[in-house]
């Protein structure tokens, strides 16, 4: 099983692997990310991120996550790790959760 570390707002995270229950929340929020966009779809992005935090910091909700002084880039690249400690692929292109304009 694959292990990772994110940064997030200054602060370190170990990714540890998702038993098949825990992946339940991190497929629902990826349900809730397809089609969303604005602040819902950063919403689903923590909640993505703090069910693959779960094993290790199950201390770190969603709300928690939101809190973190992250950027969006961290965001996006906790986001990514997770889905591949979770075994996840993307199918067809992978999207960000936001971007830069221009």
């Amino acid at each position: 099983m694959q292990q990772e570390t994110i940064s997030l707002g200054g602060r370190r995270f170990e990714l540890r692997p998702l038993k098949l229950g825990q992946l339940r929340p991190v497929l629902d929020a990826l349900d809730h990310m397809s089609g969303a966009s604005g602040g819902a779809l950063i919403e689903a992005a923590a909640h993505v991120v703090a069910a693959g935090l779960a094993p290790g910091h199950p201390e770190l909700d969603p709300d928690g996550v939101l809190d973190l002084e992250a950027t969006v880039a961290e965001l996006n690249a906790a986001v990514a790790a997770v889905l591949r400690v979770a075994g996840l692929h993307t199918v067809g292109e992978a999207k960000p959760v936001a971007e830069k304009a221009g």
